[in-house]
């Protein structure tokens, strides 16, 4: 198991930089052209804002791993996680989620417990995102519909097990994620990417005069 998670690593992260360079070759003239009008002073700022929107993903997704039983180190849980990160530049998302669930599944979690794992990550990271679109959105329709999707991913992580108790008695709730926890993590994270992006697009010359907080 450990020479198989090993040998996925290797292979899925010389795909993602084959793929990455492919795509520079074949954008060539513009991507350099882009390279050097860049701002690098907000670039480096960004890089150092995108480490902790990984590091809370990262944390919420052993904090649903644990509880759906991963019985592996922590370390080898967030190499997976990152693994699987990586292999989004892959054509083709179900890499990432391929990964993912073999992560899981490589730390004793079952098979059940693992598809379940993906889809409450799938839930909580569109309400963490959600929920920070909302708050930073002037209102409108956009923002009403970015804040009743926030509410609802809360309410199915929340009363998902309840739910589940009830019409299935026999099932095994515990499993499931503390809600308002995870639900913090992607909130953190997903702030943290606002204000990354934000850099990013003020590194630009042609950001259109926005100030920091209207870029984010």
């Amino acid at each position: 198991s450990k020479v198989l998670t090993q040998v996925i690593g290797w292979v899925v992260s010389l795909a993602a930089v084959v793929f990455l360079f492919r795509w520079i070759n074949t954008h060539e003239s513009t991507v350099w052209q882009a390279l050097g009008q860049l701002d690098w002073r907000w670039v480096a700022v960004s890089i150092v804002l995108f480490f902790p929107f990984f590091a809370f993903r990262a944390w919420a997704w052993e904090l649903i791993s644990t509880s759906a039983g991963y019985r592996g180190r922590r370390w080898q849980n967030w190499r997976m996680w990152a693994i699987s990160e990586l292999a989004r530049y892959i054509p083709g998302n179900i890499w990432s989620l391929a990964v993912r669930y073999r992560g899981a599944r490589s730390g004793g979690v079952d098979r059940r417990r693992s598809l379940v794992s993906l889809v409450i990550e799938a839930a909580a990271l569109v309400g963490g995102a959600s929920l920070v679109t909302a708050l930073t959105l002037p209102i409108g329709n956009v923002m009403m519909v970015a804040a009743v999707l926030a509410a609802g991913t809360l309410l199915v992580l929340f009363y998902g097990p309840r739910l589940t108790r009830r019409f299935r008695p026999q099932a095994d709730v515990s499993t499931y994620p503390p809600a308002l926890p995870l639900y913090f993590r992607y909130i953190i994270a997903w702030a943290f990417y606002g204000a990354a992006t934000a850099c990013l697009w003020l590194a630009f010359p042609d950001h259109d005069g926005l100030t920091w907080w209207q870029a984010f």
